[in-house]
């Protein structure tokens, strides 16, 4: 209890308004969407080392929590313009402090009974919160939900382009075995000059043929642009997914679709996906040697 109460003190010091960056008399249509725009940024998941990231997320719900409710929001504005009024009092009292003694103290009275309707105000707004809080916010609910959506979005867009990007940098390369052969130390030779290769595996089942991958897709399509082998026995080159990296891209945004909502939490599918993610690139690496399409 002591501990809530010290909570609820400290976001009293807090402009609600400021933090989530609208203004006092904003709608709630708009304070919720501020909310999205800020926490998306700082949330917990996304920023797991960083302690003030977590920090400002909590202050940002309970911003949230606080202005949704009209009654709660109300108290608070009243006593966020009070705090205005003692400061401007303050003010005012500093630059007319040579006036009389007695205007001075008829002053400070006035201040002395504003604070005492400060302290109440204060009072009630913490135990606003705590109502709110052990009744639950259906609004806090609903904006958790789409957060959790907004961050499956990200993932999925981020699992999509890994997948491109090996796409896009993994090329085919067919000669006529009739005319000679090619082994991997020649192959490397000649394809080394437009970049760093990942893999590159001369087919033992079909005469030929082999596969390589770049470490970058511009190595890639420089590559695909101008090797030619050997003018003796010349080499064809050929994207291994059918399609070029701006094909590919194309396909790839016409095909993401975001997955319903799940009971997995959040961090689940942050360190699936983190899993998947480290070892995209070794499973890549095996099936190109064990592909069936050499």
């Amino acid at each position: 209890m002591a501990a809530e109460k010290k909570k609820a003190a400290d976001l009293m010091k807090l402009d609600l308004y400021g933090l989530l960056g609208v203004l006092s008399d904003a709608a709630e249509k708009d304070i919720k969407s501020a909310y999205r725009k800020k926490a998306l940024k700082c949330h917990p998941d996304k920023n797991p080392d960083n302690p003030q990231s977590a920090q400002l997320f909590q202050q940002l719900t309970d911003a949230l929590e606080i202005l949704s409710d009209p009654v709660t929001r109300a108290r608070y504005d009243t006593l966020l313009q009070a705090k205005k009024n003692a400061l401007l009092r303050a003010r005012e009292l500093d630059v007319k402090r040579r006036k009389l003694k007695e205007d001075l103290e008829a002053r400070e009275r006035g201040a002395q009974e504003v604070r005492l309707s400060e302290d109440e105000l204060e009072r009630q707004l913490q135990r606003d919160i705590e109502k709110l809080r052990k009744e639950g916010s259906k609004t806090l609910e609903e904006e958790n939900r789409r957060m959790r959506e907004m961050l499956r979005e990200e993932l999925t867009r981020a699992r999509e382009q890994a997948v491109a990007e090996i796409e896009c940098s993994r090329l085919k390369i067919k000669w006529d075995s009739k005319l000679g052969s090619y082994d991997e130390p020649e192959l490397r030779r000649l394809l080394k000059r437009y970049g760093k290769i990942a893999v590159l595996v001369v087919s033992r089942k079909k005469s030929g043929s082999a596969i390589v991958e770049f470490e970058e897709t511009r190595s890639a399509q420089s590559a695909h642009r101008y090797e030619k082998g050997l003018s003796r026995n010349p080499i064809m080159l050929s994207w291994a997914s059918g399609t070029g990296p701006k094909e590919a891209q194309a396909s790839i945004s016409s095909k993401v679709t975001f997955p319903p909502g799940t009971a997995r939490s959040v961090q689940d599918d942050l360190d699936f996906e983190n899993m998947v993610l480290a070892k995209m690139r070794a499973k890549a690496q095996e099936q190109v040697r064990q592909s069936e399409l050499l």
